[in-house]
């Protein structure tokens, strides 16, 4: 997303605005890789992801099958890739 100066914004602000999305977007991307990586753990040690689930996500108890672990971890190198050209 861009900002422009016709959007209220002066220039430097729309800078600050485009720096601050940046960081932003990293930070996601980081704790969305690191969710990822933690849910691949707990898959492979056998804990599942259950207590996250209950806790956070609100979903049934479940221990993620191994064609989801194989997606979960797939998404965890696309969001490594996607971190290094932010």
């Amino acid at each position: 997303m861009t900002f422009h100066c016709d959007q209220g914004l002066t220039a430097e602000q729309a800078d600050a605005v485009a720096r601050w999305q940046k960081t932003l977007t990293g930070i996601a991307i980081e704790e969305m890789l690191h969710l990822a990586l933690v849910m691949n753990v707990m898959t492979a040690i056998g804990a599942g992801p259950t207590q996250l689930e209950d806790k956070v996500m609100g979903l049934a108890s479940r221990v993620i099958p191994q064609e989801q672990a194989a997606k979960i971890a797939d998404t965890a190198r696309k969001l490594e890739e996607v971190k290094g050209s932010v």
